[in-house]
């Protein structure tokens, strides 16, 4: 038999639930019903709008900071060349996106020695290079944003030390400095590192190597250093391991196809480590991502406010990689490298290559994306990604 005590209680039930149908919406409540982003619909859609390959591609999605899903699909190497399935650990050349790294690491170096990037960079050369034309007026915010004036299209330069020097002696080309996407831009600051670090010690090594006639000696300081301070600046706070220029061993090393000659055996890069700063580093995508997480969701590499400078400025960043999104604006660069060995000096078939690409999205998404093949050249992978991510935002 029910009691007068359990009606009471029915009651004051049924009144809450009344008082609760009838409460009036908040912007809260409004809000909750907007739609968020789903990372699995993002890996899905990618998944979708890449299709079948004969060999394959790795990436990673980060959200808020975290990782939050990702894929791999196909072969780091062939069955010809051993059968190594992609993995996110399975480190390749990630190309261009090195710019991006080295990016991060200058503003925070530069930082450290309190010089500001609307310096001069002359200071902070080798003592025994010829400064050609005007290249006193030529600033870190410049070599970071492809504004420094010392190529052309038709004026280019190699990225190892006795090329960076030619160009130093020749000077600034383009006075008007506009913009032209260089690699030597981003390869000076692997000179550049020591002398920011210690200026004394660099010079002292310069003066050794060279009383000795050894430029290949003082080259390759110069680089192990580049890859040192890079160690301590960038890829230790973001644990991500120790980072290299140098590949993995030939017999396991992430080799370059080509899909529509999926048989034939790969290619491989080679050790960069003279040659890097504008690219290089061998890389996992599971180690980029970390380095995203850290950068812009923590200050232990560099401050909110360099963050912002950094995206502000494009900083190691494309235009072209950054496209606006219906979220917002986007932030991103990629990287592509192929062995031309049908010698028509363009990507095309049989050109075997790779492919790299980071996106910083808003809503606190980051994406990291290699493939180790071509197929009829280069592929634009920031329009996929873009509408990837614009197809990820679904109903809570």
């Amino acid at each position: 038999m029910k009691t007068k005590a359990h009606y009471l209680v029915l009651a004051t039930t049924m009144l809450a639930l009344a008082l609760t149908g009838c409460k009036k919406k908040t912007i809260d409540d409004l809000q909750s019903n907007d739609k968020v982003f789903s990372p699995a619909k993002f890996k899905e859609n990618i998944i979708t709008a890449l299709g079948n390959r004969n060999i394959g591609y790795t990436f990673m999605i980060n959200h808020k900071g975290q990782w939050a899903d990702s894929a791999a699909r196909g072969f780091a190497r062939m069955s010809q060349d051993g059968a190594i399935p992609h993995s996110v650990y399975k480190e390749m050349n990630i190309a261009s996106v090195t710019k991006w790294l080295t990016a991060v690491g200058a503003i925070k170096l530069l930082d450290y020695k309190q010089i500001k990037l609307e310096d001069s960079i002359y200071k902070w050369l080798p003592k025994s290079w010829t400064l050609g034309n005007k290249v006193k007026t030529i600033t870190f915010h410049q070599l970071l944003t492809h504004k420094s004036g010392l190529t052309t299209d038709d004026i280019r330069y190699g990225t190892d030390f006795n090329s960076l020097k030619t160009c130093i002696a020749a000077g600034v080309v383009n006075e008007a400095k506009g913009y032209n996407y260089s690699n030597v831009n981003f390869a000076l600051f692997r000179i550049m590192f020591s002398y920011i670090n210690d200026k004394t010690g660099a010079l002292n090594t310069e003066s050794f190597s060279l009383s000795n006639k050894d430029t290949a000696s003082f080259a390759d300081y110069l680089a192990v250093r580049y890859t040192q301070l890079m160690q301590n600046a960038v890829f230790t706070p973001a644990e991500a391991g120790m980072v290299f220029c140098t590949p993995e061993d030939r017999s396991t090393v992430t080799l370059m196809y080509n899909e529509t000659t999926a048989s034939t055996a790969g290619k491989t890069l080679g050790d960069w480590k003279l040659v890097a700063g504008g690219g290089g580093y061998y890389m996992s995508a599971f180690q980029v991502a970390k380095v995203m997480a850290y950068v812009f969701h923590s200050e232990k590499i560099l401050t909110k406010a360099q963050q912002q400078l950094l995206l502000d400025n494009r900083y190691g960043l494309d235009n072209e990689d950054g496209p606006n999104t219906s979220k917002g604006q986007s932030y991103g660069k990629d990287g592509a490298l192929m062995n031309d060995v049908n010698g028509n000096d363009k990507a095309d078939n049989p050109d075997p290559g790779l492919q790299t690409l980071i996106m910083k999205f808003p809503g606190d998404v980051e994406l990291v994306f290699f493939t180790n093949a071509l197929n009829n050249g280069f592929t634009f992978y920031t329009t996929i990604m873009k509408n990837a991510y614009e197809d990820s935002w679904v109903k809570p």
